[in-house]
């Protein structure tokens, strides 16, 4: 048995190391697609059930280009802003990187490549993404639109509610595994690594670098709401069942927060705007005045340990 799952995945992996797919457009498809797409869809994808990492271990490896198709795709990246002089000097200097360094990493690199799935997502992770010290407002941060050209309901209570309840499914999906994999076409499953950041998941400031923290869901088990400057901790699931809070449960409990009489904090309501800054002032400041003090340091937690 544990041949045969080897040989499997294997078989799958090279099936799915494929590309000539991409490049054919319109109805007409090659030969070699055909075989192809009838091996991959009628052998494999029926016969594997369709879990979160169903597919992780067949994925193939991201591939390593040779250093003179690096080096080539960098000087066409940068012809179009440096001048005729800038450009003869870095190709001066690129063809002596071939020649001299450019070997000796690229070994230090296939080396790195035979034992990882993904050879540069830690270096990005790192070194790109959490070392970024400017604010995250309008160079980091993403978002996402629940309902995309219709509202179920204009009552905002209601409207959040639905948000909260239908998120909070996809999460114990996520929790898990039992959230289906992304497929292209219904042919080639994606990987779904990055979606373990989805939920209970926040990116804590440091002074030279970020780092990034999951909470188990045993404790993040609430939302954090923000209404008129003031922090809710909201939690979702009933303490007795230990089932999710209905839709209705979480409009009555947002409705009261909505109709709550208390005013806003005129200290609370800014703390948001922290987080705006850049990263190393944020770290600086959560350190001193969150981390040192109880209160500060439990109430932050709870929001940072929020599903979302």
């Amino acid at each position: 048995m544990l041949s045969f799952t080897a040989i499997q995945r294997i078989t799958l992996r090279r099936l799915l190391s494929y590309h000539g797919w991409l490049y054919e457009r319109g109805p007409k498809r090659s030969t070699a697609t055909k075989i192809w797409g009838f091996m991959l869809k009628t052998i494999f994808l029926n016969r594997i059930h369709k879990k979160l990492v169903a597919y992780q271990t067949s994925l193939p490896t991201l591939p390593l280009p040779d250093v003179k198709v690096t080096v080539a795709k960098y000087l066409e990246t940068i012809r179009p802003v440096t001048t005729k002089e800038e450009f003869a000097e870095t190709e001066k200097l690129a063809n002596h990187f071939i020649k001299h360094e450019g070997p000796k990493l690229q070994k230090y690199l296939r080396m790195k490549w035979l034992i990882s799935s993904n050879y540069i997502s830690d270096w990005w992770l790192n070194y790109v993404y959490l070392r970024g010290r400017e604010s995250l407002c309008i160079n980091s941060n993403w978002y996402g639109f629940m309902y995309a050209s219709y509202h179920p309901s204009k009552v905002q209570a209601s409207r959040a509610a639905a948000i909260v309840h239908n998120l909070v499914k996809v999460k114990r999906n996520l929790d898990t595994e039992q959230f289906e994999p992304q497929i292209i076409g219904k042919m080639v499953p994606l990987c779904m690594d990055q979606y373990k950041y989805a939920f209970s998941s926040t990116r804590i400031p440091g002074r030279e670098q970020d780092r990034l923290k999951r909470f188990d869901a045993s404790e993040s088990r609430h939302v954090a709401v923000i209404h008129k400057g003031r922090f809710y901790k909201l939690p979702v699931f009933s303490p007795k069942t230990l089932n999710p809070l209905s839709a209705l449960q979480l409009e009555a409990a947002i409705e009261g927060i909505i109709n709550s009489h208390a005013s806003a904090d005129p200290n609370e309501q800014y703390i948001p705007s922290l987080t705006a800054a850049p990263r190393s002032d944020w770290a600086e400041i959560r350190e001193e005045y969150f981390k040192k003090d109880r209160f500060n340091r439990d109430s932050l937690r709870c929001i940072e340990s929020s599903m979302f």
